[in-house]
């Protein structure tokens, strides 16, 4: 495994072990082609989950991470693991992987610009850029921002008491994201949204097709995160709007 040049960002992450929580497949389930044996990079990769589901689909996954714990986890899912860190070039030659994974990973990261770059350098012609993010400005974010409540996002406020130890350090609209990856080539083809308003509007008194036209509607305001594919090749944009955030989502 090569190693990361250390800094902060490398001291924070290893303290509180961010890589630990929320990894889950079905983050990008539905974003990720329908095609085998393909070329995978996972950058942050954390423990290896993803990465270890999609070796047993039958592809080939490669993976950086920040985190010397995380690295080894991954490593013995059997991830092909780099220490990465996000401010030097990629261990990769151009145009060598089919997808790269950036799964709740960007947010804690500087330079959006300098990783959609690289994600374009290596991915082959036609290849995809998988991007999950949460949306810091929901309606309920927005109500507690209003109230003087801070950044951390409600759903995570049992677990972080505040802004000062949340890891989180990138807060960008959707279309933030879709227009700095325009400027690198990589443009939208699917979307996925899932409801997630907290306790306004309750969800329990909305019928499904309700909260999926909220969700197609108006995104920024109902959708708990951006699950984003992004390809070479300029295409129509399919949306998926999940009326129920589905589990380890």
């Amino acid at each position: 495994m090569e190693r990361p040049t250390e800094g902060g960002e490398a001291e924070f992450h290893q303290q509180h072990r961010v890589f630990a929580s929320h990894q889950s497949f079905e983050k990008i389930r539905r974003l990720f082609p329908q095609v085998t044996k393909m070329k995978v990079l996972d950058i942050g990769c954390g423990n290896g989950t993803i990465g270890q589901e999609l070796i047993q689909q039958g592809n080939f996954v490669w993976g950086m991470d920040i985190n010397e714990e995380a690295a080894r986890l991954s490593t013995e899912k059997g991830l092909k693991v780099s220490l990465w860190d996000s401010n030097r070039t990629w261990p990769y030659a151009n145009d060598f992987f089919d997808v790269v994974l950036a799964t709740d990973v960007l947010e804690h990261l500087y330079d959006w610009g300098f990783i959609f770059a690289e994600a374009s350098r290596v991915l082959k012609a036609n290849g995809s850029f998988i991007v999950v993010t949460p949306n810091h400005f929901d309606v309920q974010s927005r109500i507690n921002i209003l109230l003087g409540r801070g950044i951390v996002h409600w759903s995570r406020r049992k677990e972080i008491p505040n802004a000062l130890v949340y890891p989180h350090i990138r807060f960008p609209l959707l279309s933030d994201i879709t227009a700095l990856a325009a400027s690198h080539h990589l443009y939208p083809d699917l979307i996925v949204l899932n409801f997630m308003s907290g306790k306004f509007p309750p969800a329990i008194f909305l019928p499904g097709f309700v909260r999926r036209s909220f969700l197609t509607a108006f995104p920024g305001l109902y959708s708990g995160k951006f699950g984003i594919r992004f390809t070479t090749a300029k295409n129509d944009t399919k949306v998926i709007a999940l009326a129920k955030t589905p589990k380890g989502y």
